[in-house]
């Protein structure tokens, strides 16, 4: 009797692992940061871009944009108007840039890119691409001062990329803005 209760377990267990995942709707995009040879890959393909490929900040992820297959963190590039920034690349498989994704607001000098989600921050049911990056303003007594800024793209799957969200986050206490999980919170009013 104990060694049949023993395997009832674990098989109960497992049931209810599947259709956790069955019912339970997708709300991130399975993740992991390039791997140090898709990372030389990349580099060689977006060379003639400029910029630099920043490993720690780049990914293979599965987007619902049809065949992404990377979200590629470049720095080391300028704004139109010569302020240094950095964008976001999402690639196929083969390399070829998608769309790319731009930070919502620029200051002077780029510090560097704090986080990268790709968590729904909607609640549409489709993962979004947040990302916060450190800017400094170069202005006044703190103008040499880290400050956190994120940006949102939300997932429009009639027209199969993402778009600029900035509205999202002009509401936003200044404290919001300093991780992921504080701007999502804010978002979903603190639930």
């Amino acid at each position: 009797m104990h060694h049949a209760a023993s395997r009832f377990v674990p098989t109960l267990g497992l049931l209810l692992t599947i259709l956790a995942a069955i019912t339970l709707p997708a709300t991130a995009a399975p993740t992991r940061v390039v791997t140090p040879e898709e990372a030389d890959l990349l580099r060689g393909i977006l060379a003639a871009r400029g910029g630099e490929l920043d490993p720690a900040q780049s990914f293979r992820v599965d987007l619902p944009v049809s065949e992404a297959r990377y979200l590629i963190a470049l720095t080391g590039i300028e704004d139109p108007d010569g302020q240094p920034t950095a964008n976001f690349l999402v690639l196929d498989p083969r390399g070829t840039v998608l769309q790319t994704l731009t930070p919502h607001e620029h200051w002077s000098h780029l510090s560097g890119i704090e986080a990268v989600s790709f968590t729904d921050m909607n609640a549409d049911g489709h993962p979004d691409v947040t990302f916060i990056l450190s800017w400094m303003t170069g202005i006044g007594p703190t103008g040499a001062q880290d400050f956190n800024a994120p940006s949102i793209h939300l997932f429009d799957p009639d027209a199969n990329k993402y778009a600029p969200a900035p509205a999202l986050l002009e509401a936003a206490p200044h404290e919001s803005s300093t991780s992921i999980k504080a701007i999502k919170a804010h978002l979903s009013g603190g639930k």
